[in-house]
């Protein structure tokens, strides 16, 4: 049984976001004991917010194990994490932040972020469910376009008429605008937050469902 009384959001107590990520670049390491979630933010302080301000990040039930800005590894003393947030001190006015987390789907109970459903792995991201996947600024108010590098070979799946899957159920965005070759690589790129999408087999989902 649920016990935590919603929170009410006021029109008049809203205040635009400090800090925007136009780019995210997701990558993930799934696994039966636990998956690695990669991300890389490119993130911009707003025209209005004063330099120095605090970036405090969303994420719950996340193990972080790397963080970096701008290549190299952040220090202790400029940055701070708790149960809920991800916190960077006097962060830049334009940087990219490279972040590495440790999840548990199969122990997700919540169903929200990613989880482990009859050996499937399944994305809830809304409202704020993608805060249990890695650390962002998990509103409804700040877009971004999603990255996923590293498509499947069809193999990897049993679906052999497909040329290639998306792994481990990814976060799409809602709306699809293109598809971006990098490299060895490929993937789905869009303008908003993720959103859940129905997988046909384990750890898959193929492009002609997309």
């Amino acid at each position: 049984m649920l016990t935590n009384t919603p929170k009410t959001t006021y029109l008049k107590d809203y205040a635009p976001p400090a800090y925007r990520i136009p780019t995210v670049d997701l990558r993930f390491e799934l696994g039966e004991d636990h998956t690695m979630v990669h991300s890389r933010l490119h993130v911009i302080r707003a025209k209005s917010t004063p330099a120095g301000t605090p970036l405090a990040l969303d994420g719950q039930h996340l193990e972080l194990i790397v963080l970096e800005l701008n290549g190299a590894p952040l220090a202790a003393d400029r940055y701070q994490v708790d149960a809920n947030h991800l916190t960077l001190r006097d962060p830049p006015a334009e940087f990219e932040l490279a972040v590495v987390t440790r999840i548990r789907p199969q122990d997700n109970a919540a169903l929200e972020g990613l989880y482990q459903s009859s050996g499937n792995f399944c994305t809830q991201c809304e409202a704020e469910g993608f805060r249990r996947i890695t650390y962002f600024l998990d509103r409804p108010d700040v877009m971004a376009v999603f990255i996923l590098p590293g498509l499947l070979p069809a193999h990897r799946c049993g679906e052999q008429h497909h040329r290639h899957c998306i792994p481990g159920q990814a976060l799409l965005p809602r709306s699809i605008r293109g598809y971006r070759s990098r490299g060895h690589t490929s993937g789905i790129c869009g303008p908003f937050l993720p959103h859940r999408l129905q997988c046909r087999r384990k750890g898959c989902i193929p492009l002609s469902s997309v």
